[in-house]
């Protein structure tokens, strides 16, 4: 004889954890990626009117007829990142210094750092020929440029995006094993055990052992151990003041629910025909 649990609507709106988890993680390895192709194009183009940056996305354009100044710093000091990236090969972002105050990076290191200034901002950029791409713009000449080349951003940004991937497939897969465990819980009344299933478990309460069967709606709430406690699934390990001793609940609701005692175990279940459930139970136990 077999009993379905208890069928509750209101596990339904938990199939928007693994959808929202899923953006959460998406954002930070849409980032990493754009950083990453960033990092490998990035490139400076001089043309006729413009300072052109090429990193991700929409290239920084700077008229050449703004800038107000030019020069190179071999180095510098109280470095601040305030919004980019900051990884070997590759600082990018909002950025303070000491010696250029706030200042747009698209670099491959701080040393050796070309700096643009307009009259309301600056860049800074590291061309792999610094003195022949100053010259360049000064001269009113055309040309482009590579960044110097460092170690490679990559070696550092793909070890995360792995990562980030892995864990997302972990993560979605769990989520969706708890949220479809209601569909698969099974109580069966077999000829010499109660069966309690659900996902990978099955447990067998064979009918000699069982010293109590009833349905109750303790007061409080049970606290989980080891499990899971969602809208509508409660499953694992729980402690819980209305029902002492150690306490196992594979239901999908908490209240009521049919307790059965077997040694110093008390099991928790669902059926949605609790009454008959342990009314059928009862003859069971009776005639064995």
């Amino acid at each position: 004889m077999t009993f379905q649990p208890v069928n509750t609507r209101s596990a339904r709106w938990l199939w928007l954890l693994p959808a929202l988890i899923a953006v959460a993680m998406l954002l930070p390895t849409f980032l990493l990626g754009r950083t990453w192709v960033g990092a490998a194009n990035m490139s400076y183009e001089l043309t006729p009117t413009d300072l052109v940056i090429h990193f991700a996305g929409e290239p920084a354009r700077i008229s050449r007829s703004d800038i107000t100044e030019v020069q190179i710093y071999d180095r510098l000091t109280e470095g601040r990142r305030l919004m980019g990236t900051a990884i070997p090969g590759l600082y990018e972002g909002r950025w303070s210094f000491k010696e250029t105050g706030r200042i747009s990076l698209f670099a491959s290191t701080t040393g050796n750092l070309v700096v643009i200034r307009t009259a309301d901002h600056a860049w800074g950029i590291t061309p792999a020929e610094q003195a022949a791409f100053v010259g360049s713009l000064k001269a009113g000449e055309t040309g482009a440029w590579s960044p110097v080349r460092g170690q490679s951003p990559g070696f550092f940004i793909v070890p995360f995006l792995i990562f980030i991937t892995l864990a997302l497939g972990v993560v979605i897969a769990v989520l969706t094993y708890y949220i479809r465990l209601p569909r698969s819980i099974r109580y069966h009344l077999t000829d010499d055990a109660v069966v309690i299933e659900g996902g990978r478990l099955r447990v067998a309460l064979p009918y000699g052992e069982i010293t109590r069967a009833e349905v109750v709606s303790p007061p409080g709430y049970p606290w989980r151990l080891f499990g899971s406690q969602l809208p509508g699934q409660v499953w694992g390990t729980f402690k819980w003041k209305g029902l002492p001793g150690k306490l196992r609940i594979y239901a999908t609701q908490t209240k009521p629910l049919v307790a059965i005692t077997a040694g110093n175990v008390t099991y928790g279940i669902s059926p949605a025909e609790q009454e008959r459930f342990v009314a059928e139970l009862q003859k069971k136990i009776v005639g064995m």
